[in-house]
């Protein structure tokens, strides 16, 4: 019987090519957002971001473990009091192999996430190959 589970060289990177996995932003687009839309969908939007750690990371993680991937994903990252739109790639180990948080946040994103600061822009070296990544507006020259 032929084994489902993929080999060494067989993996698979599963990626999210927008920029958030699960929530977006409270009511669409950045230049939509209201400050009455702020005050009502905030918190609400706060509560559903994941920790890196938490509950919901270590579910991406398992999903990872169990499939024998590499997902590539757009979150909404919290730490503390501070919301991060950041990028994550997790190996078929479950490795964090980065944590990347958006440099500059553009228009009224200013307004909910913090700034990055570059340190998990880094190109990782895996089983497959280098892989890195961007966030949306962050291919422009015009990060200021």
């Amino acid at each position: 019987m032929p084994s489902t589970q993929p080999s060494a060289h067989e993996s698979l990177v599963v990626n999210n090519p927008g920029s958030r996995l699960f929530w977006g932003k409270p009511t669409g687009g950045a230049s939509e957002i209201r400050d009455t839309q702020v005050d009502s969908g905030l918190p609400k939007y706060y509560d559903a971001a994941v920790g890196i750690p938490s509950p919901v990371f270590e579910t991406l993680a398992r999903t990872a473990r169990e499939n024998h991937v590499f997902l590539s994903l757009g979150s909404i990252e919290k730490e503390g009091g501070t919301l991060y739109c950041t990028a994550i790639l997790l190996d078929r180990d479950v490795t964090l192999l980065y944590k990347y948080r958006k440099l500059i946040p553009t228009a009224a994103e200013r307004m909910i996430w913090g700034r990055g600061s570059g340190d998990g822009l880094i190109v990782a070296d895996t089983a497959i190959g280098k892989v890195g990544g961007l966030i949306c507006w962050e291919n422009c020259p015009l990060l200021g």
